[in-house]
């Protein structure tokens, strides 16, 4: 093929790797002999990490190498329209390349190597390719090597050669252009003027997914899918990078259209030095190739397919631009697919897909959301038509144009539909909308029924106005907790927010009910407003619920001596219990009074409160024994023991409650004790272990006392736990313990572990079983974790 020759070679339909005939594989080191017009000794072999190749003739060799040990390679001598050549390949290891090896007057040469397996990421793999088949029709095969790309395809057939070469007479690699078509096509004139629709089409039905060149790309692994064909905008499309003519280069598309395709369109580029194709092929993976002559002037160019056609998948061919000038590049703006539904019906026509429940709901859903914010309003528009799942899939619809005024409405009508999953799934979409759906949730959020849009409103990091929310709280939303925390949200993110002024404003006019519940909403938040608001409320309060949540608000308020004052009074005269016990919270030490009032208050819930205040009072042990051990109610004396814990003169105290009456309060003392590493607790333990009717918590946390101090002598206790839950018929509880007693023996080890192991291995009870497997085992003990000796 030299300079007589055209360089267009002939159509194929798909792509064909060595299509002569293979030789049969040998394994390296590998040598074969070619006669290549002199004889060429071909030598394959591996060495360290790579595999070389050599070609020689006489003293003449030439030399190749790749980074990786393949295992067997192959010879083939092809006659080719430029002479004979010599196609070598090897593989191994998931690998594979090969070489073409050329005698240029008895001196080898390889002309091209390459790796032929597809490699990269999934998706977008690349492999070089060669083809050895007779393109011309001179029945001699031409060698034509280049690259493939995973999804670049003209859609009737497998991967296609991108930037194809051929070997010339001179042994050259030279760039030729290849036609992609079969020989099946249909002729038609596209035209300017418009079949019907009017652009754009009703939803995008492209996606775009390869391209054989693009202009300044030069590689197969760096060429992209042209996204810009579909962008809507005609300056940023694709042209063809190999110059010229631009002929056989393509784009290729996938199809997804809830209709048959039934027109083209092809919009001119308008980038600088890109020039419209002359003709082109559309071909699709149905029906014949259409060859198709463009108009010489056009903005957008109409290609009405004989037949609406259900395509998965379209490729453009460019067949030639308007000159071989080199310095021009052919290529297009945007294309676009016009389905059934632009020539008539539309989005009316999908919308009744919807309301029937058909089973292309899914699908016709998605196109939906394609199909623009038309689609959102007639979905709306057909509301009150749509079942439940109709209005899930209205709400994804919506989703995907969440930004714009039509999908707020629908999105809005949905946050307050009478199915949860449909308000779920409308607020999870206002909710990650940012600024722009804020309204649209404090809209809701006000409403009476807007508990769940506050809650999201809530999490929202977006400034929004809270005036909405105060007047609703103001009316009936005093009782509504989400309402006043994402008032309390919004208010905490910016402390010096011109909202204080509209609060200041409101707060003049305010019920109680309303200024103890936005006390209660910005107490963490904003505590200092919370002071200022249960100062203006407290005053006034009468009713449980408003004194309640303003004692509650005062906990975390900034305090204040007026405050104070009232939450005092609330502490010794307040009634119910509840609020005795909140305002003496919201004092604690700062309550002389208030915490002696509460050491003698007839609810021990408000004893223990007061308890608890003085487990930070160094001088208050006399008062705190007292509870400890006189109290009645046992989770009074519980925290009493708990604010003695670290009191290293009241271990005594601790110690007298192992014989507590409650067994709570046992259990507690136990822990303290353990955990204060008390060892002359152990002695004190033997009742527990050896009564039946000790509550099987005080025997688990005596025996966790065993074992986080390690007593070695605490054989006959874990016998005494472990008899009592092996014998037949045992309470439930009482083998749990005994479970728990194994385990701790066998981390003590020594007889402990032989005597327990005995006594479950004779048990029929299964629950030992993974334990004396080694299930759920504890580290044995040792000198360091305070072994006795």
């Amino acid at each position: 093929m030299g300079q007589r020759r055209p360089w267009v070679l002939a159509a194929i339909v798909g792509l064909v790797l060595f299509a002569s005939t293979p030789a049969r594989a040998e394994p390296l080191p590998f040598e074969s002999s070619v006669a290549l017009g002199h004889r060429v000794t071909v030598q394959i072999t591996a060495a360290g990490t790579d595999t070389h190749v050599a070609a020689r003739a006489g003293r003449h060799v030439a030399e190749a190498s790749v980074p990786a040990v393949l295992d067997d390679a192959t010879v083939e001598r092809i006659d080719t329209s430029v002479g004979p050549v010599a196609l070598v390949r090897a593989s191994g290891g998931g690998r594979s390349y090969a070489w073409v090896v050329i005698d240029r007057a008895g001196v080898p040469t390889i002309a091209w190597s390459g790796r032929t397996d597809l490699h990269g990421d999934p998706g977008e793999r690349v492999a070089d390719a060669i083809e050895t088949r007779d393109r011309t029709g001179d029945g001699r095969a031409d060698v034509v090597v280049g690259q493939v790309r995973e999804g670049v395809t003209a859609c009737a057939g497998g991967p296609v050669l991108m930037f194809p070469s051929a070997l010339d007479d001179h042994g050259a690699l030279r760039p030729v252009a290849i036609s992609r078509v079969g020989d099946e096509r249909a002729d038609v004139t596209a035209t300017a003027d418009s079949p019907g629709p009017t652009p754009p089409p009703i939803g995008n039905a492209l996606r775009m997914v390869g391209a054989t060149s693009a202009l300044g790309v030069t590689d197969a692994a760096s060429l992209g899918a042209p996204y810009a064909l579909t962008d809507g905008d005609p300056a940023t499309g694709w042209s063809e990078g190999r110059g010229g003519a631009g002929a056989g280069e393509l784009v290729v598309a996938r199809v997804d259209a809830p209709r048959p395709v039934r027109a083209i369109a092809i919009v001119r580029s308008t980038a600088a030095g890109v020039v419209a194709p002359r003709s082109i092929f559309v071909v699709g993976d149905v029906g014949p190739a259409l060859h198709v002559t463009l108009p010489e002037a056009f903005e957008r160019a109409w290609i009405t397919l004989p037949e609406p056609r259900a395509w998965s998948c379209v490729a453009i061919v460019i067949e030639r631009g308007p000159s071989d000038d080199a310095a021009l590049h052919v290529g297009l703006g945007e294309i676009e697919a016009y389905t059934e539904l632009d020539f008539g019906g539309g989005i009316a026509t999908l919308i009744e897909s919807l309301v029937a429940e058909g089973t292309d709901a899914e699908r016709t859903a998605d196109w939906l959301a394609r199909a623009g914010t038309g689609a959102v309003a007639a979905l709306l528009g057909s509301w009150d038509r749509l079942s439940v799942l109709g209005h899930r899939r209205a709400v994804r619809v919506a989703g995907a144009h969440a930004a714009t005024e039509p999908s707020l409405r629908l999105l809005s009508r949905a946050a307050a539909d009478a199915d949860a999953d449909v308000r779920g799934d409308a607020l999870t979409v206002l909710a990650r909308n940012g600024a722009m759906a804020a309204g649209a949730l404090v809209a809701l959020a006000a409403a009476e029924n807007g508990e769940e849009a506050a809650q999201r409103l809530a999490l929202s990091r977006e400034p929004f106005d809270v005036s909405p929310l105060l007047a609703a709280l103001s009316g009936a939303g005093s009782e509504r907790p989400h309402l006043r925390a994402a008032i309390g949200s919004r208010l905490g993110r910016d402390p010096h927010d011109a909202s204080d002024a509209s609060i200041a404003q409101w707060a003049e006019t305010a019920s109680v009910s309303a200024l103890a519940s936005l006390a209660l909403g910005v107490a963490e938040t904003r505590p200092d407003l919370a002071r200022d608001l249960v100062a203006r409320a407290a005053p006034r309060a009468t009713e449980f619920s408003d004194r309640y949540r303003l004692a509650l608000a005062a906990q975390h308020a900034t305090r204040s001596d007026a405050n104070d004052a009232w939450l005092l009074d609330l502490a010794t005269r307040g009634d119910p219990w509840m609020l005795r016990d909140t305002a003496l919270g919201a004092l604690g030490l700062r309550s002389g009074s208030g915490i002696a009032s509460g050491l003698a208050d007839v609810n021990p819930r408000v004893r223990r409160t007061a308890v608890t205040l003085l487990a930070g009072d160094a001088s208050a042990s006399a008062r705190l024994v007292d509870r400890a051990t006189r109290d009645p109610w046992p989770l009074v004396r519980v925290a009493a023991l708990e604010s003695l814990a670290h009191r290293e003169e009241e271990i005594a105290t601790l110690r007298g409650r192992l014989v507590d009456a409650s067994p709570m309060v046992r259990e507690r003392a136990i822990q303290i004790l353990t955990a204060r590493r008390d060892r002359d607790t152990w002695p004190l333990l033997a009742p527990v272990f050896a009564d039946d009717d000790e509550w099987p918590r005080v025997t688990a946390a005596a025996l966790e006392l065993a074992s986080t101090l390690c007593i070695a002598d605490a054989i006959d206790a874990i016998v005494l736990v472990m008899h009592r839950g092996t014998r037949e018929g045992a309470w439930a509880p009482h083998v749990d313990v005994a479970v728990e007693a194994l385990r701790v023996a066998l981390r003590l080890g020594g007889t402990s572990a032989e005597e327990a192991r005995a006594i479950a291995t004779r048990s029929a009870n299964e629950a030992f079983a993974p334990v004396l497997a080694g299930q759920g085992a504890l580290p044995a003990c040792t000198a360091a974790s305070g072994a006795l000796p």
